[in-house]
């Protein structure tokens, strides 16, 4: 089976493998925060937050592969190993702060997961790519992220609500370097979807110690 060929990014100028070596290299960021938190998870007691901060550091580690995948093959099948880890990873770390920092009861917390995927979703559709260069589908996760992180503060909890906000500055960035990639193209060849990889991995980098230093100061 032939998939199809993508050109999606600046960097990329031919379909030759390493043509993205700049959007290919940086996703070592990503899969080396996934490594610092199953490292650092292994010094925490046996729980259920303690599985979850493993899971989420898995799913960082396999998103880096999928996009590195993706920024060298570029076609329809790797798109999707690039899409799928970083969806799962954003519902594992949205379900962990629900769960074990809001008290989110499964039902509820459910449905909201359920809403996020469904408006994430929506908004990658066609419709929704000519804005911010297809990065509106990253707004339910900001959002998301914002209220994490006032619902933190309020409840006093103040090593991840310091966390958080300095995940929602990040990840603004993230998302501006993601948008801006193909506008300034002409101007600057490399574009700066490379950023976006390199800040990604300090947002998960940032989002898995906050859930370390939550169960560490619960224990």
């Amino acid at each position: 089976m032939r998939f199809k060929k993508l050109d999606l990014y600046c960097e990329r100028v031919d379909s030759s493998f390493w043509s993205e070596p700049v959007n290919a290299l940086t996703n070592i960021l990503i899969f080396l925060a996934g490594v610092y938190g199953l490292k650092a998870s292994k010094n925490l007691s046996v729980c259920r937050e303690a599985t979850q901060i493993k899971w989420c550091s898995y799913l960082a580690m396999v998103t880096g592969v999928g996009s590195f995948l993706f920024h060298t093959f570029a076609n329809t099948l790797t798109m999707w190993l690039d899409i799928l880890p970083i969806t799962l990873f954003q519902i594992f770390s949205i379900n962990f702060f629900l769960q074990f920092c809001v008290g989110v009861k499964l039902v509820p917390r459910s449905l909201f997961l359920i809403v996020f995927v469904t408006l994430s979703l929506h908004l990658k559709s066609d419709a929704y790519v000519e804005y911010f260069n297809g990065s509106l589908m990253y707004a339910p996760s900001l959002v998301t992220l914002l209220g994490l992180g006032i619902i933190s503060k309020v409840r006093d909890m103040k090593d991840v609500s310091i966390h958080l906000f300095a995940s929602v500055v990040i990840f603004t960035c993230a998302i501006t370097a993601r948008s801006y990639d193909m506008a300034i193209c002409e101007h600057f060849p490399l574009g700066t979807h490379f950023a976006w990889h390199s800040l990604n991995g300090v947002l998960i980098f940032i989002l898995l110690r906050a859930m370390i230093l939550h169960v560490t100061k619960k224990n």
